[in-house]
């Protein structure tokens, strides 16, 4: 990877990929959301209106274009993919108790706990449903493995709330599975529904697996130093519900000792959130989970080096640099 992303770059606008498949998921999607009861199509329609980067499509089709060509089934792939995030993000806004996501206010804060928690469950069955009807058995396999992985990444999350002993491996174990697992079945699914062969499946799932390590560090940072504005929810919120993550674990572990105490503090409490950011910031903890985020970056590149140029690999670099040089 070349040099330039060592800096921190903030790009405001979205990533735009020129990818026309991405517009026949956004069909599908639609059609998955739908439904007669017309109270139930209007929460699915709800849980859907700030959808997001698409990225998990994104990297599905993506890497059946580097490997070859996106099909329908790929395409089929990626809609599941979209919509298994959607539920998790359902109960994750349960779990957090958020009112807003991306300066909307959430289908539980709008409709409460139950109905939210419910709703996820239904997508889970709506992704169920396009993977068992219509992809191969060892797509199947993928795609259920990756879901466990997520809940087991939810439950280590859960376990480790509050924990300021957290260590860098467990947290890396955390986001591991709860985040990464899913990029890197996007771009293993991807690349063997394209017939891509084992070498270039094994580099889109090395691939997507750094891809999502770099994309949730990122945003865990983006949570300590971002802006509401941007990111379109409050600051601090990792640290009010109690999750510990790497700006802060490198804070407690590396904090001269007249510090380390009243930060501490401020982390077990979970208030005095801008002295928990002007500590970070100020004393480099904050470049030092960046620089976290550019190393996994680059080893998603590195792991593109076998493939021949084309439009779909510079696409996934491109989007490699994004996931660590976002404000949002």
């Amino acid at each position: 990877m070349t040099s330039n992303i060592h800096q921190l770059h903030i790009i405001k606008k979205p990533l735009q990929l020129p990818l026309v498949a991405i517009t026949q998921v956004d069909r599908l999607v639609r059609r998955w959301l739908d439904h007669p009861d017309p109270f139930l199509k209007r929460l699915l329609k709800f849980s859907a209106i700030s959808r997001g980067k698409r990225l998990r499509a994104h990297v599905t089709l993506l890497a059946a274009q580097a490997c070859g060509r996106v099909n329908p089934k790929v395409v089929r792939l990626a809609t599941a993919y979209e919509l298994f995030h959607y539920a998790t993000l359902m109960h994750d806004d349960v779990l957090d108790h958020a009112r807003e996501r991306r300066h909307r206010p959430t289908l539980n804060h709008h409709y409460g706990n139950e109905v939210a928690v419910l709703v996820g469950d239904f997508l889970f069955t709506q992704v169920m449903r396009i993977v068992f009807e219509n992809l191969p058995a060892a797509l199947q396999g993928i795609v259920v493995r990756a879901a466990g992985q997520v809940c087991l990444g939810e439950i280590l999350e859960h376990r480790f709330r509050g924990d300021l002993g957290l260590s860098r491996p467990a947290y890396l174990k955390v986001i591991s599975h709860k985040t990464a697992s899913l990029f890197a079945a996007c771009g293993l699914g991807g690349a063997r529904l394209a017939g891509g062969t084992k070498n270039q499946s094994d580099g889109l799932w090395e691939y997507g697996q750094n891809f999502g390590l770099a994309f949730q560090i990122r945003d865990d940072i983006l949570d300590l130093v971002g802006k509401v504005r941007r990111t379109g929810k409050p600051v601090g919120t990792d640290l009010k519900e109690g999750r510990i993550t790497l700006p802060v674990i490198l804070g407690l572990r590396g904090l001269p000792t007249r510090e380390r105490g009243k930060f501490r503090q401020a982390v077990r409490s979970g208030k005095n959130i801008a002295f928990i950011q002007d500590t970070l910031v100020r004393q480099g903890f904050v470049a030092r989970a960046q620089s976290e985020a550019v190393k996994y970056a680059q080893r998603a590149e590195n792991a593109l080096a076998a493939f021949p140029d084309s439009r779909a690999k510079q696409q996934l670099i491109s989007l490699a640099r994004f996931a660590v040089e976002r404000d949002r």
